[in-house]
């Protein structure tokens, strides 16, 4: 039993994620050629966009200003491993995929995930950044086992709190702060369950524009779902999981790759750094702009400003270049 379980602390999962075998997952794969490889990846990336694209056209204010509040979305293998990712919000993949694995630790056996199912989490100590940005999660299943998961994120005009917009900095701790909603199954095998909907609901004093954003949400988890489901269809379990496999894995090599030559000497371009001059102590301190602008509006009297006689030379006038036609 471990501290950091998303209850006591906040949540870290282990290694191998402890998964009660009830759960059937996929994990086949198959060698897919260059052409149909770039066909399926593309198709991913489709779905992604069309994803945020229908959260856009049915959310009524989440997602619309705000850099954070953009729909950030994602297709996650079936142990919650980032495969492909929307242009949205880039701080999201994380807490999506920390929250999906929470959901299989413990929500697997009771009360169980399956297909049309869409679980419901705002809880930090799971995942979230803060309450505001509540996440949606729905598995993707191809016959009786668990392929893929799809997520969403929104920040919702408000959720509960001291203050309208739950942005509390008067709360001294997360219990002071708008309720945090470990994931529920808000989505039944495709009915949305109205009295955990309303307890989600009532905490909002926007709650008309808060139901629309989440029904948003499901919305367009329902459409990316049923684009994988059709992807699959066409090609195959094991090509389209292959093809995840293949988009993540070279992602994160690519990634560790940059930050290995960023911490070497001279980057990637192999450079050596300019050595900087040694810093000597000033013999007086200097004062800083503020302490300068500052004494200079307290003092009684001020110089008045003379206005700079006009010059009497002919101001020169630069050449116009014009490029031939």
């Amino acid at each position: 039993m471990t501290i950091w379980d998303g209850v006591q602390r906040g949540y870290i999962p282990g290694e191998t994620l402890r998964i009660p075998g009830t759960l059937k997952m996929h994990s086949g794969t198959a060698d897919v050629d260059p052409v149909t490889f770039e066909v399926i990846r593309y198709s991913l990336m489709n779905t992604n966009l069309e994803h945020g694209q229908t959260i856009q056209r049915l959310a009524r204010l989440a997602g619309h200003d705000d850099h954070q509040g953009l729909p950030a979305l994602d297709p996650y293998r079936v142990r919650a491993t980032w495969c492909s990712s929307a242009p949205t919000c880039s701080i999201s993949p994380t807490p999506r995929r920390m929250t999906i694995k929470w959901i299989l630790e413990n929500r697997a056996g009771n009360p169980g995930i399956e297909p049309g199912d869409m679980f419901v989490s705002n809880d930090p100590y799971v995942g979230t950044p803060h309450q505001p940005d509540t996440i949606v999660a729905a598995p993707v299943f191809v016959g009786a086992e668990l392929f893929c998961w799809v997520a969403n994120v929104m920040h919702h005009a408000d959720v509960g709190g001291s203050v309208m917009g739950s942005f509390c900095v008067d709360a001294t701790d997360m219990f002071t702060d708008p309720p945090a909603f470990p994931p529920f199954k808000l989505v039944s095998r495709g009915e949305v369950r109205r009295d955990l909907e309303g307890m989600f609901l009532r905490q909002s004093r926007v709650p008309t524009e808060v139901h629309m954003d989440l029904r948003a949400a499901i919305s367009a988890n329902r459409v990316a779902v049923e684009r994988i489901t059709a992807l699959v269809d066409r090609y195959g379990a094991d090509a389209v999981k292959a093809v995840m496999n293949g988009c993540s894995t070279p992602a994160s090599g690519r990634w560790r790759n940059g930050c290995r030559r960023s911490l070497t000497a001279g980057g990637a371009t192999g450079s050596t750094p300019r050595p900087r001059a040694p810093v000597t102590p000033a013999s007086t301190p200097t004062r800083s702009p503020c302490a300068s602008r500052a004494s200079t509006s307290t003092s009684t009297t001020r110089e008045p400003t003379r206005r700079r006689a006009p010059s009497t030379s002919p101001t020169p006038v630069s050449p116009v270049l014009s490029s031939p036609r």
